[in-house]
């Protein structure tokens, strides 16, 4: 009877974590960031550009072209910065993985050369 409950409950958990996330609604939209690194820096993405705004560095704006690899990761890269100071940024990307959804909040894992770089959590604010 133990060895039942452990399968089903192994069983139960595989099925849980291979469930396909609908990323859908969160390819385009206004986001803000709420986690420790990023907090106040705020997003618009819109089809294949993405603009971020940090207010705390005189509302600074960088923008990237995003390129979604499949409906939960896309990467993006920096073109354009509205301060020289951020001048450095153009050119690199990043890939984002969207890896939970929880109504409107999404955690991402950043990879940076195709290995992890650090988890990242947006709230939606506005389609």
């Amino acid at each position: 009877m133990i060895r039942l409950f452990c399968l089903i409950a192994v069983l139960s958990t595989t099925y849980t974590y291979s469930q396909k996330l609908d990323c859908s609604r969160f390819k385009t939209g206004h986001f803000r960031y709420v986690d420790s690194d990023y907090q106040g820096v705020f997003t618009i993405r819109r089809d294949s550009i993405q603009i971020d705004s940090i207010p705390e560095m005189r509302h600074m704006k960088v923008t990237s072209r995003v390129k979604w690899i499949d409906d939960c990761t896309y990467e993006f890269t920096y073109f354009k910065v509205s301060d020289s100071i951020m001048s450095s940024l153009i050119g690199t990307s990043y890939k984002i993985q969207i890896t939970e959804i929880k109504g409107d909040t999404i955690l991402c894992k950043k990879l940076v050369n195709g290995k992890f770089s650090q988890q990242q959590k947006m709230i939606k604010v506005k389609d």
